[in-house]
């Protein structure tokens, strides 16, 4: 999850929210539309909402994604 004041932050199953860094709207873009275009789907204005599993490997491990 990333907030508006750029935080990042990772929810893990039984662990609860941990910050993991900071970023750039510009990064958040880029890494949102990577992940849509990794499952074949796209981000729009009108399709605004990602669901999605990461490849399996390093570093996601097939993670979910929600953006």
């Amino acid at each position: 999850m990333v907030n508006p004041d750029d935080r990042i932050y990772v929810d893990r199953l039984g662990g609860g929210l941990s910050k993991l860094g900071m970023t750039t709207p510009d990064l958040t873009r880029r890494f949102i539309e990577t992940a849509a275009s990794l499952s074949g789907q796209a981000v729009t204005r009108q399709n605004p909402i990602l669901e999605t599993e990461l490849p399996d490997g390093e570093p996601f491990y097939g993670a979910r994604f929600e953006g």
